[in-house]
């Protein structure tokens, strides 16, 4: 897992939304790792070789995607979040990325929304680090 800050992001916000992409992934069948965009513009970068699993569930109104690798897991939460677990299965999501709520309605439809991501280290991971301080 790499942590960095943006800059291999997609096209850029324009201050009025116009021209905004409303996408919350992407996919491309060559990836080798999953980039994680946050809010606060944090950036992940999460190999898939460390892919341990992934799990889709309807919880409440949501959907929420869980990704575990060996050091972290990830869950995602939004709607309509079928076709990147199906992605992930496939090794072919290439980044996901927070969009605030307020463009929820300005979304595809049928498309993806990701409205929240959080990431956390696994207890054996965060174990390992405390002892390393």
């Amino acid at each position: 897992m790499i942590k960095a800050s943006h800059s291999d992001t997609p096209p850029a916000d324009s201050a009025d939304g116009a021209g905004r992409n409303m996408e919350s992934w992407a996919k491309d069948a060559q990836a080798q790792a999953l980039r994680v965009e946050l809010a606060d513009e944090g950036c992940f970068l999460f190999p898939y070789a460390h892919l341990r699993y992934a799990s889709l569930q309807r919880v409440e109104t949501e959907d929420l995607v869980r990704i575990s690798f060996t050091s972290h897991e990830i869950h995602v939460r939004g709607r309509n979040l079928r076709a990147l677990a199906l992605a992930v299965q496939k090794l072919s999501a290439d980044w996901i990325r927070e969009l605030p709520p307020r463009y929820e309605g300005l979304a595809v439809p049928d498309g993806a929304f990701i409205a929240k991501i959080e990431v956390k280290e696994t207890s054996e991971e965060a174990e390992q680090h405390r002892s390393n301080i």
